[in-house]
């Protein structure tokens, strides 16, 4: 292999010799800018950007879990339903929110599935967090699917929870 680089190298005259070193070097120093140079200068930023996001999940995590614990300062009084109660309010809150509810399965007198269809997103989730936050109602599954027009499909799972 060496001998074959070394008749390589010297069938070329002067000049060629200068060019290829001349490329060689310049590929030297690209590739030390490239992949040493460059992320040894952005370390920094990157670390800051990485802690800053760091801080922010943390806050957000706190938030969540101060909540969770109902230690948030502006929790509402949760209206306890009864069986009975429980499915007609669901259906009222939607009624209330603009929702048309397309299709009711009761599983037992404590768990109902709803479906809905082109239904505005925003809507959607204020409902949910509206009845999950006033009553003892807990969501138990929510799938939801993009229509064209940028309304939602969904299928929402609520079960009344013992106390809350």
């Amino acid at each position: 292999m060496m001998e074959l680089w070394t008749n390589i190298w010297s069938a070329r005259n002067s000049r060629e010799k200068v060019l290829i070193g001349i490329a060689l070097t310049l590929l030297a120093l690209v590739m030390l800018w490239q992949f040493f140079y460059k992320p040894l200068a952005n370390y920094p930023a990157v670390q800051e950007r990485a802690y800053k996001q760091a801080v922010l999940d943390l806050k957000t995590m706190q938030k969540g879990q101060t909540v969770l614990r109902g230690q948030s300062a502006n929790v509402k009084p949760v209206t306890t339903l009864s069986a009975e109660q429980y499915q007609s309010t669901i259906t009222d809150a939607a009624k209330a929110k603009g929702l048309i509810i397309t299709r009711r399965q009761p599983k037992g007198y404590e768990e109902i599935a709803l479906w809905l269809d082109d239904v505005d997103s925003k809507g959607l989730y204020d409902w949910v967090e509206g009845i999950t936050s006033s009553y003892n109602v807990v969501l138990i599954k929510a799938q939801l699917y993009r229509n064209d027009d940028a309304n939602v499909r969904a299928l929402v799972t609520f079960k009344l929870a013992a106390d809350k």
